[in-house]
């Protein structure tokens, strides 16, 4: 397989008490990472490397040697080793903001712990498309508190006009065994968040609940035959949905119905309608319409495409060209309305666009997105959430101007972001987030120490 479009992945091979695909953003130091973790803030691509080429010492559950090319944001199992193999190109685990040495472009053939890639040992290969190009290696340590506490199990469907945050430490007492917490989703009429998890004591992927008023990490399922995660989830309707693999490397729709059982359905995405694409991503759930909506990417030409998944058999079909190839995706830059597909991709060019697809009649409006006002999140922007009421898309990114995160919010009709608030403490962030009116949930962390906490903003 030809991959010239980069592919973000997190290598997960170190031993650190964090769970969540986090890139310190305020430092250029080397990161470790917990095993096998999924979610992260980066580029997704859809030609790629580490075709075949990890061949360390990825010992564990979730070997990372069968990532054959569609690697967006694997390896969440239990890969304890070196990872020292080849990596041919895209080996982008968690580099977004930590890569110092370049553009990630090549052969990292070094002790590749974490994904970090710190220094210069990035060079000359297949990542071309700007990724990992820094962004987030800017500022200090922000430390301190604008915390606000209360009402972080709020689902009131209102909006409070007042930017608040608070930041709850997750909780794994229950079961300590549990690593690389990522893809949330809120449920409000439960009043609770789902999300994965890697149970490191029966080498198993498991379907959790966390307590978003201590978070309290809860079993739900076992999620069989997986052994790798992507960054990607939804949930609508009762219905949760992500993207995983097994150790064969065969890419899976995961769908969780919830009910007063949980049953999990494991379906291989089925291209048989569209040989010629590869690599969905992005995937945004119509539980109108029971369909999922996502991206795929051209395996002859490098274009990105908008398609629709049948959820009960996997089946892709393809909408209709985003945009001409090469072209990368910012990785969990996707949300929908109900009408609209919103998808955050950069051309060639290196230009940031919004691309504005209307899924029924298929039309695609692109925009250009410019930075907030006194600040450049440009690199790193994610998270992204719609709030159908006023029609902005909410997201959070580093500022390379001031070192410091920010929350912010776009207009996708002129593509304008204005800064919302300053997220402080925060100097790792992941790409899995979530949204429901004036709550935005999402995975992060502050040093030093890289605690990891639930991050409840309000709006």
């Amino acid at each position: 397989m030809n991959w010239t479009k980069s592919v973000i992945l997190c290598f997960i091979i170190a031993t650190a008490p964090l769970a969540g695909c986090l890139d310190d953003i305020g430092t250029t130091e080397e990161i470790d990472f917990p095993d096998g973790e999924g979610p992260l803030t980066g580029e997704t691509n859809g030609t790629g490397n580490n075709t075949d080429n990890n061949t360390g010492n990825n010992t564990g559950g979730n070997n990372t040697g069968n990532n054959t090319g569609n690697n967006t944001g694997d390896n969440t199992g239990n890969n304890t080793g070196n990872n020292t193999g080849n990596n041919t190109g895209n080996n982008t685990g968690n580099n977004t903001g930590n890569n110092t040495g370049g553009n990630n472009t090549g052969n990292n053939t070094g002790n590749n712990t974490g994904g970090n890639n710190t220094g210069g040992n990035n060079t000359g290969g297949n990542n071309t498309g700007g990724n990992n190009t820094g962004g987030n290696n800017t500022g200090g340590n922000n430390t301190g508190g604008n915390v606000t506490v209360g009402n972080t199990t709020e689902c009131s469907g209102v909006m409070s006009g007042t930017f608040s945050f608070t930041l709850t430490t997750f909780d794994y007492s229950a079961h300590p065994d549990y690593t690389n917490l990522g893809g949330i989703e809120i449920d409000c009429d439960a009043d609770i968040l789902y999300g994965y998890a890697w149970d490191s004591a029966n080498s198993e992927e498991v379907f959790v609940s966390i307590d978003p008023s201590n978070g309290v990490v809860s079993y739900l399922a076992t999620i069989p035959g997986i052994s790798m995660v992507h960054p990607i989830s939804t949930y609508n309707d009762d219905e949760y949905f992500a993207v995983m693999r097994d150790n064969q490397g065969v890419i899976y729709l995961v769908q969780v119905s919830i009910s007063s059982t949980y049953t999990v359905s494991v379906i291989p995405f089925d291209y048989t309608n569209a040989p010629n694409l590869e690599l969905v991503g992005g995937i945004e759930y119509d539980e109108v319409n029971d369909v999922l909506y996502g991206f795929a990417f051209d395996n002859s030409n490098d274009d990105i495409n908008s398609v629709s998944i049948d959820p009960s058999n996997g089946m892709v079909t393809e909408l209709g060209l985003i945009s001409t190839g090469p072209v990368s995706v910012t990785a969990l830059s996707t949300t929908f309305d109900g009408t609209n597909y919103y998808i955050g991709i950069r051309n060639d060019q290196g230009d940031r666009l919004l691309g504005t697809i209307t899924v029924d009649t298929f039309s695609v409006t692109l925009t250009a997105i410019t930075n907030p006002a006194s600040a450049n999140v440009m690199e790193s922007f994610a998270g992204f959430e719609i709030e159908s009421s006023n029609g902005l898309i909410y997201g959070y990114g580093w500022d390379t101007d001031n070192g410091e995160e920010l929350f912010v919010s776009f207009d996708p009709s002129t593509g304008i972001m204005t800064s919302i608030g300053i997220l402080t403490g925060i100097t790792l962030t992941t790409s899995t987030s979530t949204y429901v009116i004036g709550n935005f949930y999402a995975i992060m962390a502050g040093s030093p120490g890289k605690t990891q906490y639930l991050i409840h903003i309000q709006i």
